[in-house]
């Protein structure tokens, strides 16, 4: 494929203070290699195998950042319930949905803060190797708290400093 024009009411780059109106991002491969006011493509229209426009209504901006998210939770009122009911593979089939519901709405990459290591890892190599169109991932694993403490119910617990060290091998 050819390079992409995209055209949109405005255009924010994360940078200026201000959106560019009536703007544009050309894209060629995976790289954004210009952005500017629709004005200046007079003779450069052509050039592009596809176009895009989003019309005057629409703003363009990067990719947003969830710095802080558990893929394989339930959305629901009762997320611990959820979490001890629900088998393995469905924890799995949610981080699934949750990371491709996140892409969907502009979130290009999450920090997860807690997820079981078999369910967290699994889905940052998917997404990594394109199995999975989601976002980036940054993942944590299951985390390690005190018995009872906070999210115990997603790794493991430690009293010590040499409980601790050794849940983290694990």
């Amino acid at each position: 494929m050819g390079p992409l024009l995209i055209k949109a009411g405005r255009v924010y780059d994360g940078v200026a203070e201000r959106p560019l109106e009536h703007a544009y991002v050309a894209v060629e491969g995976d790289a954004i290699t210009a952005v500017g006011r629709q004005a200046e493509l007079a003779d450069s229209a052509g050039h592009f195998a596809q176009v895009i426009d989003l019309e005057a209504e629409a703003t363009v901006l990067p990719g947003l950042i969830n710095m802080h998210t558990h893929m394989s939770f339930s959305a629901g009122e009762a997320i611990f319930d959820d979490h001890q009911r629900e088998s393995y593979e469905t924890k799995l089939i949610r981080a699934v949905e949750n990371m491709r519901a996140a892409l969907r709405t502009g979130v290009t990459t999450v920090r997860d803060c807690g997820t079981l290591n078999g369910i967290a890892f699994a889905v940052r190599a998917a997404v990594e190797s394109g199995l999975l169109l989601g976002p980036r991932v940054i993942a944590s694993g299951a985390g390690i708290t005190t018995t009872g403490g906070h999210l115990w119910f997603c790794g493991g617990d430690a009293e010590s400093a040499e409980e601790v060290r050794r849940s983290g091998r694990t």
